[in-house]
């Protein structure tokens, strides 16, 4: 560990904290193990690094708190001596043109190794945060959505196989001999077997609930299919694979440049187009016999793939996407023809924007009826958190 390490990842945090950057792809160009390491390591004990740096200090520059923070996880959860992080810490803060600060920094990270500092006990402020590394509000949306589960939910978000599917049962299996069978495809423990299975377009990556949600379609060979939000292609691409015309769209161009990508990867053909769907299209009304609507949502179904949106969601947000997703859901129902379905599906485990959004529309939409409803609750091997309601329209 270096201080070059020190100010990578700070500075790395510091988008993720501050401009909304993903962790993933703000780490594609970094060489550093290291730097990774730090990385992932602040965030996932952020929450008690931000209580530590709290009780450490009153006030701290939102521009050097990050560079606090990854020094703090440096100290208490590496394997690098203290003087040694000292030093690192020195070199970071110059490197940052911060010399002056150093004083401050050295104070509290002595403070930190000396554990001059005292945790919330249990049911106090702070103690939900530090064990769950979540927000208070969040904890609060599980608690009320799921009081008797919480606990188990939270600690299965954390996910350790890759679902893949639309491949070879032999070569998958030969990829890794201890594969686990799924109803529509396997999880794997991941290796460059995959990696080149996956970009001969052999197989693909697809999280076992989206699938899942592709099946309550049931048999649509020959059927029209609108995937109307549809980026980054997954699920019409799975659709197209088992013999559906589908029609896959998203509001931007570079988002149905990635459908198209990923279509012709797989080898199959489906029409594009790139659309709003808040924006009613009368070509498109009573056209299809299926209309997919994925809509966005706050992805707290997939924490284990976007940890970022732990400390970039606010409430605020679920009121806003569950208002979109009402929207949305209103105008593509429009292009459902009598007799057909209407899919409605997220990748998050909450109530406003799953069950409450579906009844919202079903009160206001005497014509569709609900044919079923399914949540998926994260389970720690492989499942994520999804929703799905299958609706027809009468």
């Amino acid at each position: 560990m270096n201080g070059k390490d020190i100010k990578g990842a700070a500075d790395i945090l510091y988008k993720i904290l501050n401009e909304g950057a993903y962790t993933h792809i703000a780490l594609q160009k970094e060489p550093s193990k290291t730097v990774h390491l730090l990385v992932y390591g602040t965030m996932e004990k952020y929450f008690l690094l931000e209580y530590i740096v709290g009780q450490l200090c009153e006030k701290i520059k939102n521009n050097l708190k990050p560079m606090l923070l990854v020094s703090c996880y440096a100290v208490l959860f590496t394997d690098t001596p203290f003087p040694v992080v000292s030093d690192s810490v020195k070199e970071a803060l110059s490197l940052a043109g911060k010399s002056a600060v150093n004083g401050f920094f050295a104070a509290v990270l002595a403070r930190t190794d000396r554990t001059e500092y005292v945790l919330p006990a249990y049911g106090k402020k702070g103690y939900d945060e530090i064990t769950y590394n979540m927000p208070s509000w969040l904890i609060g949306m599980y608690k009320k959505d799921f009081p008797d589960t919480y606990r188990e939910i939270i600690a299965h978000s954390e996910g350790h196989f890759t679902h893949v599917c639309l491949g070879n049962a032999e070569e998958i299996l030969a990829a890794d001999s201890h594969a686990e069978r799924t109803s529509t495809g396997f999880f794997v423990k991941n290796n460059a077997t995959f990696g080149q299975l996956f970009r001969e377009g052999k197989l693909t990556y697809m999280s076992y609930g989206s699938t899942l949600i592709c099946e309550e379609l049931g048999d649509v060979t020959g059927k029209k299919i609108l995937d109307c939000c549809a980026a980054p292609g997954g699920k019409s691409v799975y659709l197209a694979k088992k013999g559906a015309v589908v029609t896959s769209c998203d509001i931007h161009k570079h988002r149905v440049l990635l459908i198209e990508s990923y279509a012709k990867r797989m080898g199959v053909t489906l029409e594009t187009s790139i659309q709003d769907a808040t924006v009613f299209r009368k070509e498109r009304e009573n056209a299809f016999d299926m209309v997919l609507c994925d809509a966005p949502c706050s992805g707290f179904g997939v924490i284990d793939k976007k940890r970022d949106i732990i400390f970039n969601r606010k409430y605020e947000d679920i009121l806003s996407l569950a208002a979109l997703q009402k929207e949305i859901l209103q105008n593509v129902s429009s292009y459902v023809k009598k007799g057909g379905y209407l899919l409605y599906s997220t990748c998050t485990v909450f109530r406003k924007e799953n069950e409450e959004v579906v009844e919202d529309f079903l009160q206001k939409n005497p014509s569709f009826e609900r044919v079923r409803e399914q949540r998926y609750l994260p389970d720690g091997k492989g499942m994520e958190g999804f929703f799905v309601c299958l609706m027809k329209r009468n």
